[in-house]
């Protein structure tokens, strides 16, 4: 009988033995699954302790980002000055010639009877140009065409501003989930070392994995101020956008797992035709053709009419005088004139076109980029992060039980983390990739009826028309 209670009792110390560590591996196989999860670690400093310093976080959303920068952006302002100067180009393109006052002498400081002033006659007109072939109508064209020129410009700048806000936002978005995510390795690799010290204490561990671990939370920690500086980079860059010298805001309320819906790039050819750089090249066409225009008027003469009165000073009597001048246009018809206007209508006609190619090729490279970045970051969503987290829970449960080395882990650690960083900024490159694509195909002014939307060919026709008139 107690040979039976001897064998049973030491059965139950060796399964004593051997269960218990069981428990403790489980325990931190729980709690090493735990640790890497995307929700943020009560236990962690947040990015409002770290950032700001302040529990109250002071958001910006890119809206509001954008109604500052189009109310004060400084180069925005610019525009407006140069429209205005236009706007006044165009009012005194329209004022006639002025008069031309004449006042003549004639039979004075002479010899004989002609001597002294007393025989001397005179005479005053009044003289006026008057200008044929439409120059002033021509000149007030081109002027306008200028002031639609400068307007388009003013349109292309805005929704270049609206893309820059909007990537500079995302830029800012993406500093501060590095942040979070830097902030979350500091503290993993913090609870990593105070285990790895319990397991030098209890003798589990050698001090050698101490020193490893070390060097990794110190590596955390060097990521966690690069991504602080990022951040205030980021802050900085987007405030700059609408003069302010100095960020009010803290963070940028900007959520990068949203990401924007596909749409098919058939669906967006049609949208090239009225992109700001397309109407760009657009308005230059026509500032040239009314150019040539204007050139072409030249070639008509100026007439010069001139009316006035005539002392005779042996009776005393007064006459009218009139007289009418005009230029023989023998040896200047204003040919190069019209031929330099032709050619610089042929070069802007030509690069409308290559402007049409471009943005046409741009668009096609945007969008199977973004489609790219699409694939990479569900990718990443649905194979690889879940396969590194879980290869990262498995090696840490086995370096706990004792089967694998710590380099196993700081490698699963790093590789971890790297995927999680490769994420986000798949994330971000989709949401920068959209902005662009949007950037391209943006209708500067939908409601401008103002454009000449002719095409190329059109506009071709209609110089050789006046030229042949």
């Amino acid at each position: 009988m107690s040979t039976r209670i001897a064998i049973f009792l030491g059965l139950t110390w060796v399964i004593c033995l051997n269960v218990v560590p069981l428990c403790t591996w489980g325990d931190s196989y729980a709690q090493a699954k735990s640790i890497p999860t995307d929700t943020p670690n009560a236990s962690a400093p947040s990015l409002a302790e770290n950032h700001s310093g302040d529990s109250a976080r002071r958001y910006i959303t890119p809206e509001r980002a954008l109604e500052l920068a189009l109310q004060h952006n400084p180069e925005l302002a610019t525009f407006a000055g140069t429209i205005e100067a236009r706007t006044h180009e165009i009012h005194q393109s329209a004022r006639l010639p002025n008069p031309q006052l004449e006042l003549e002498l004639e039979n004075f400081g002479g010899s004989g009877e002609f001597r002294g002033t007393s025989n001397a006659e005179a005479s005053v007109r009044l003289q006026q140009r008057v200008e044929l072939g439409g120059k002033r109508q021509r000149r007030v064209n081109l002027a306008r065409s200028a002031l639609k020129l400068e307007e388009t410009r003013t349109r292309a700048y805005t929704s270049e501003l609206r893309a820059l806000v909007h990537t500079r936002a995302i830029t800012l978005a993406l500093a501060q989930e590095r942040l979070q995510l830097a902030l979350k390795q500091e503290h993993l690799s913090h609870k990593f070392l105070s285990m790895v010290r319990e397991r030098i204490d209890t003798g589990k561990a050698a001090d050698i994995e101490q020193i490893a671990f070390k060097i990794r939370l110190s590596e955390a920690q060097l990521k966690t101020q690069e991504a602080h500086t990022e951040v205030k980079r980021a802050q900085y860059a987007l405030a700059a956008l609408w003069g302010e010298p100095s960020p009010t805001f803290d963070a940028v309320a900007l959520d990068l797992k949203d990401l924007p819906a596909r749409i098919e790039i058939e669906d967006l050819y049609a949208s090239l035709e009225r992109t700001p750089a397309t109407d760009l090249a657009r308005n230059r066409t026509k500032q040239t053709l009314e150019a040539v225009r204007l050139e072409r008027a030249h070639r008509i003469p100026d007439l010069n009419l001139g009316v006035g009165v005539k002392e005779d000073r042996g009776s005393g009597e007064h006459a009218l005088i009139a007289g009418i001048g005009v230029e023989i246009p023998i040896f200047d018809r204003n040919q190069d004139g019209v031929a330099a206007a032709r050619a610089r209508h042929r070069q802007t006609e030509a690069a409308l076109h290559a402007v049409m190619i471009e943005q046409r090729h741009q668009l096609r490279e945007i969008w199977h980029a973004l489609e790219s970045a699409r694939e990479k970051e569900h990718k990443l969503r649905t194979e690889i992060l879940p396969a590194a987290q879980e290869h990262f829970e498995a090696v840490t449960y086995a370096y706990q039980a004792g089967k694998y080395t710590y380099q196993r882990v700081l490698d699963a650690q790093q590789n971890l983390f790297e995927m999680r960083r490769r994420h986000i900024d798949a994330r971000g490159d989709i949401q920068r990739k959209y902005v662009e694509l949007q950037r391209i195909c943006a209708d500067p002014d939908a409601s401008n009826t103002g454009i000449n939307h002719e095409p190329t060919p059109e506009l071709a026709s209609v110089a050789d028309d006046g030229d042949r008139q």
